[in-house]
């Protein structure tokens, strides 16, 4: 087990026993030698949230903005380990420091900890959907991680969010490009280029395609690489390095084999294990990728093998996040992640089980709540449901922002559903008031003041936007 690991598990079984301070002290120790240890930053932000007492230090609410001085002083002298240091000191007590979140971020950047990086954005952009600086920087740590396809994502919420924003506009072109340049070469990338009107960020384009451009090299490199392996104990060197090239040449085989002769050499680095699953899961979501485009074009072959291939990847998410669940059994954010595929997969008796222990999760705590709700909803358990907003309600004290929106939203629902009536049309008047252009809250007003029944076919597909997920 790597230094790493070994103080993570005590930071996990110390957050377990509730001794707080002494799970982030530990913490601390890990991401000391390894920055980029995702499950530390999860950790980290649910022992902040419980030291923080929930309402003002957790995902319901909203604390200190500023970066402590100590990480101003360390990002003047470019010291990056003392930022993200001090950073996560602070943000230890005060959870929903969106500023120390993206300073944190911006140094792990600077160390090549895309990773960790981007936990510390995703969880800074939970607490401040709308901060634009904040996508910008999330997709760099997302393009740094190689994660293109979610960076288009982060990048284009940014410029649907501030049209006008030129920054914005030029960094989701630029990552068309590069997208274009992994699917078709560097001959539909270099048109790519032209789209591109800031020189600097063209020019920024040009070095990230190079790896493109010398596929060959890389290629040479596997094979050499190859001959380099005798048996011995001293391949583990080179494996390390092989399977990463392997599956950046998207040679998913050789990059599965590489890492199961890793796995024999080296059998308690779990990481092995993890890194073995999300080629998998790569190497499913390229298929798809592909069929999905074929299927676009009519091709029922294609999309049949995606509908395929979709149900095969939502049950290896299941059993291989499960099985992390296990492994990393204070680690919230894996069992929302199970909660997530599973009911994906339609087992809704099985996902309520893992909601009620990733509500408490620092990051994705809100998520959890109210998917709960909307469970009990679809289950028909209306009255579980109002049960359910109302408590997530109260935790918000009653704030109409985007998160008190749509929980007043569910909230109103689920009380029309169970007969409450003069209730539901209370919160929705409240909310048509504040935001009529909310979801189809004219509709759902409408349908109150008619006595009408719901409409309740799009409620799963509500759950899975919430989700983040087709």
């Amino acid at each position: 087990m790597s230094r790493a690991e070994d103080f993570y598990k005590k930071g996990a079984d110390a957050l377990k026993r509730g001794q707080i301070d002494l799970c982030v002290k530990t913490l601390l120790m890990s991401l000391k030698v390894d920055p980029n240890h995702e499950g530390c930053r999860q950790l980290l932000r649910a022992a902040g949230q419980k030291k923080g007492g929930g309402k003002k230090g957790g995902f319901l609410g909203f604390g200190g903005k500023s970066v402590p001085l100590k990480a101003q002083l360390a990002q003047s002298r470019k010291k990056w380990s003392d930022v993200d240091y001090e950073c996560e000191s602070e943000l230890a007590a005060n959870p929903d420091n969106t500023a120390a979140l993206k300073a944190s971020g911006e140094a792990l950047i600077e160390l090549g900890a895309f990773k960790s990086a981007s936990v510390q954005f995703e969880t800074a952009m939970a607490l401040d959907p709308t901060n634009i600086d904040v996508m910008l920087t999330y997709g760099k740590a997302l393009e740094g991680r190689g994660d293109l396809l979610k960076a288009r994502e982060v990048y284009g919420r940014a410029r649907k969010a501030d049209p006008n924003n030129r920054e914005a506009a030029s960094a989701y072109k630029n990552i068309e490009g590069r997208i274009s340049l992994e699917n078709d070469g560097w001959q539909a990338g270099s048109k790519a280029l032209d789209m591109v009107k800031d020189k600097d960020q063209a020019r920024d384009l040009e070095q990230k395609t190079k790896i493109i451009k010398n596929e060959d090299h890389r290629l040479s490199q596997i094979r050499e690489m190859k001959t380099e392996l005798d048996g011995g104990p001293g391949d583990r060197v080179v494996l390390r390095d092989l399977w990463q090239l392997q599956r950046d040449a998207k040679d998913w085989k050789g990059a599965l084999e590489s890492l199961a002769k890793l796995q024999k050499l080296e059998p308690d680095q779990f990481e092995y294990t993890e890194n073995e699953a999300d080629v998998r899961m790569q190497y499913y979501e390229e298929r798809i990728a592909a069929n999905k485009e074929k299927a676009d074009a009519g091709d029922d072959d294609a999309a049949a093998k995606m509908a395929e291939d979709q149900v095969k990847l939502v049950k290896f998410q299941i059993k291989e996040y499960s099985r992390r669940a296990d492994h990393y059994p204070n680690d919230l954010a894996l069992k929302f992640n199970v909660a997530k595929y599973t009911i994906i997969d339609g087992d809704y008796d099985k996902a309520v089980s893992f909601l009620q222990h990733a509500r408490k999760d620092a990051i994705f705590g809100f998520k959890a709540e109210v998917s709960l709700g909307i469970l009990f909803y679809l289950k028909s358990r209306f009255s579980m449901a109002v049960k359910q907003f109302a408590k997530v309600r109260e935790g918000l004290e009653g704030t109409l922002d985007e998160k008190g929106k749509e929980v007043t939203y569910w909230h109103a629902r689920s009380l029309y559903q169970n007969g409450e009536t003069d209730s539901a049309r209370d919160l929705v008047e409240t909310l048509y008031m504040e935001d009529e252009s909310f979801k189809n809250i004219a509709d759902l007003m409408n349908t109150i003041e008619s006595g009408e029944g719901l409409d309740d076919s799009d409620v799963e597909g509500q759950l899975r936007a919430l989700l983040g997920v087709r």
